[in-house]
């Protein structure tokens, strides 16, 4: 059963948003309409959360993209605002951050001057109906934090066509979030912590790696890559200096495209891993790689569900042989070696030729 929503005018959001082009009520009008934050998120948004380097706000259960008139909004308020207070909208008179409902009274005194019965929950719905008209249901899942069966009832009487297509592991993605609210309903619990490793760490608990992670739509490697650092490591964009990409390297499980930058000291010196996703960090000098030799060991995978199989299937697939060659490197109790080794190795050639 669909909901009924109160849309506002574009036309008239527009004039109003010309009008307030980096006031705290301009900067509200657009994290709620051109970027979908509810009120409370509003109220909390922090400028860390701001990525201008990557170009999205980097809130706690999503990644937004940054729309160019909330960028350049969020830019001036930087300059003008980021060194009295860690919070994005603060008030123009304490200059202290802005409770909910002081929020709600400024936005609503800009929405009446164009005659714009909404308020900031429906500005959020207007942006998700928005969105659909553009993206997939997985796409507007990961950009709103709503489930797609959620997106699906509440919000198709609204398009006036179909919702951009699927792809076809729409199903899976859905499945994907649906599991993630799962863990982050469960927290810390031990139900909540067997639920992650077995779905974050895909049955390799302590295995050693860079920051990393898929690539979402609508993504460049490099950003993927600064995305990644933020929700892992906490280390903002604008702390890091990308050199450049090295060689794909492609793996049974995918393709992986290293990228290579360089990190602000004091950004490493206040290193906040995410608990959630990072048990232990630690770095390794790079003179240790230059100097320590480093072996190479061969592993063959090979099928262990043949039972499963009908002939004459099984008997093609028993012969099958994978083989894998792997630096090593033994550092200080640590075993680096696959995908990760592979990648130090690759780097390793731009000193060694």
């Amino acid at each position: 059963m669909g909901h009924t929503f109160n849309r506002p005018d574009e036309a008239a959001m527009l004039r109003i948003l010309e009008r307030h082009p980096h006031s705290p009520e301009g900067a509200i009008l657009r994290l709620a309409w051109l970027e979908g934050l509810s009120r409370s998120e509003i109220t909390e948004l922090r400028w860390d959360q701001v990525d201008f380097e990557g170009k999205a706000i980097q809130l706690p259960d999503r990644a937004v993209p940054l729309e160019p008139s909330t960028e350049t909004c969020l830019r001036e308020r930087h300059v003008r605002c980021a060194l009295r207070d860690p919070h994005v909208v603060i008030s123009e008179r304490s200059k202290k951050p802005m409770p909910p409902e002081s929020i709600s009274r400024l936005s609503r005194l800009a929405l009446d001057s164009e005659g714009q019965k909404v308020n900031l929950m429906d500005l959020r719905h207007d942006f998700v109906i928005r969105q659909l008209q553009t993206h997939d249901w997985p796409y507007v899942a990961r950009v709103s934090g709503m489930a797609v069966s959620t997106l699906r009832d509440a919000f198709s009487p609204y398009l006036t066509k179909p919702a951009a297509p699927e792809n076809p592991l729409a199903q899976r993605d859905e499945a994907e979030y649906l599991l993630w609210r799962v863990i982050q309903q469960e927290g810390s619990s031990p139900a909540g912590l067997a639920l992650w490793m077995g779905w974050k760490l895909q049955m390799q608990p302590g295995e050693i790696c860079f920051p990393g992670g898929r690539i979402e739509s609508g993504e460049t490697p490099e950003r993927a890559a600064l995305r990644e650092l933020w929700e892992e490591l906490r280390i903002p964009s604008w702390q890091v200096t990308l050199l450049g990409p090295m060689d794909k390297m492609v793996h049974f499980s995918g393709t992986v495209y290293p990228q290579v930058g360089r990190v602000a000291e004091e950004a490493m010196n206040a290193l906040y891993p995410n608990p959630d996703e990072v048990e232990e960090v630690f770095t390794v000098p790079l003179e240790y790689f230059l100097t320590q030799p480093r072996k190479h060991y061969t592993y063959h995978m090979t099928p262990n569900n043949l039972q499963e199989l009908p002939e004459p299937l099984a008997e093609y697939v028993r012969h099958y042989k994978q083989t894998f060659v792997t630096p090593v490197w033994f550092y200080e109790g640590h075993t680096i070696w696959g995908m990760t080794a592979r990648a130090v190795e690759a780097f390793l050639k731009f000193f060694e030729a």
